[in-house]
C-alpha cells in the first residue's frame, strides 16, 4: 500500500541519514537515551524513557535483520524474532512473561 510505501521510503532515508550523519543517539525530552546506533555495526538498541533497552538488534537499508529483542520496562525479555536481510520476519516470536517463562 501507499503508507507501507511511505514507511518504507522513510526508513530509508533515516537509514541514510544516520550513516552519512554518524548519528548515534537520540534522546527523550528528559535527557534519557531514546535510541542509540553503533554504526560499524548496524546495530540499534531502543531505550525507554527509564534508561532501560525496550529492543535491540541490527538494522539494514532493508530493515530489521538477524535476531532482534524486545524487553519489558523492567528489563526481562519479552519477545525475540528473526528477520531475513529483507527485513521480513522468519519463523514465529518467541514471547516470554515478565518472569522469563516461555509462553506457548
Amino acid at each position: 500500500t501507499v503508507d507501507n510505501l511511505s514507511n518504507l521510503e522513510e526508513g530509508m532515508v533515516n537509514r541514510l541519514n544516520v550513516l552519512i550523519r554518524n548519528f548515534d543517539e537520540a534522546h527523550y525530552s528528559n535527557g534519557q537515551v531514546k535510541q542509540k546506533e553503533i554504526v560499524n555495526t548496524d546495530t540499534v538498541e531502543y531505550y525507554f524513557e527509564n534508561g532501560n533497552v525496550s529492543c535491540k538488534g541490527k538494522e539494514t537499508l532493508m530493515g530489521k535483520s538477524g535476531e532482534w529483542i524486545w524487553f519489558y520496562e523492567e528489563g526481562s525479555v519479552k519477545e525475540k524474532r528473526i528477520f531475513n536481510d529483507k527485513g521480513i520476519q522468519v519463523g514465529e516470536t518467541v514471547s516470554f512473561d515478565e518472569q522469563g517463562n516461555l509462553i506457548k
